[in-house]
């Protein structure tokens, strides 16, 4: 991704752009993290009234990385042709759905299909923010706006645990998926209403964005990081969703 920032004339604040920019996309990113963790909690409540098994839960669990992983090569390419914003708030709207879906399913088959819609949903949350960051913040701001969206992010999977377990206690493992559903589509609502547009306009054709993508995965260096994140990332993320 290109960084491309406006004329210093209607260069904005760095604390408008904290606010009005980085907090509404680092909040999406806290919704995917409440998405994908909240499995742990409830999977007691799935197990009684859906009658789930070990294997099926586990299923469950994996298809939203299955459907997040699969969105991340459109879903870059789209964040470098159409910009963040009007990327983010689609996706937001289906993460919605799948919230309200799955509060109502009464199925495996349809709380997998609403699972696969969350995962699909946030697949933009993360790198919607550092693309926000890149176009918006100078190059020298953008480690420390990383790190805030990454403890941002962190927030959510420790309001996964025990504050998801005491809205469990109170309203039900359905009325919890209704709440985090609320929250996500109040963020897309936040995004649209307070988030400007870029006034850079990025003009890449899907050929050039392709011939990109060939040249990142003919990359040995490529390869040797996207490993070790698999391993070391992967069971991380094994552990703490499961």
């Amino acid at each position: 991704m290109t960084p491309t920032h406006p004329h210093p004339a209607h260069q904005p604040t760095l604390a408008r752009v904290l606010v009005g920019v980085l907090l509404p996309f680092a909040l999406a990113h806290f919704v995917s993290y409440l998405y994908r963790n909240v499995n742990t909690v409830v999977y007691p409540d799935l197990v009684r009234d859906v009658g789930l098994s070990a294997n099926t839960l586990g299923l469950l669990t994996g298809v939203y990385l299955m459907a997040f992983a699969a969105a991340q090569l459109p879903v870059g390419m789209a964040l470098d042709r159409f910009g963040p914003r009007k990327v983010q708030l689609p996706m937001l709207a289906v993460a919605t759905l799948g919230g309200v879906l799955f509060a109502q399913a009464h199925t495996f088959e349809g709380l997998l299909l609403a699972r696969a819609l969350i995962g699909l949903g946030v697949a933009a949350s993360l790198m919607a923010a550092i693309k926000a960051s890149s176009l918006w913040l100078p190059p020298e701001r953008l480690p420390i706006s990383t790190a805030v969206l990454l403890a941002v992010g962190g927030l959510g999977a420790m309001a996964s645990t025990a504050p998801m377990q005491l809205a469990v206690d109170h309203v039900g493992w359905r009325g919890s998926f209704v709440g985090i559903a609320a929250c996500a589509a109040t963020v897309c609502a936040l995004i649209a209403w307070v988030v400007p547009e870029h006034p850079s306009r990025q003009h890449v054709s899907v050929a050039a964005m392709t011939r990109s993508v060939g040249q990142l995965y003919a990359s040995p260096l490529f390869w040797r990081m996207a490993l070790c994140t698999l391993f070391s990332n992967g069971a991380y993320m094994a552990i703490q969703g499961l």
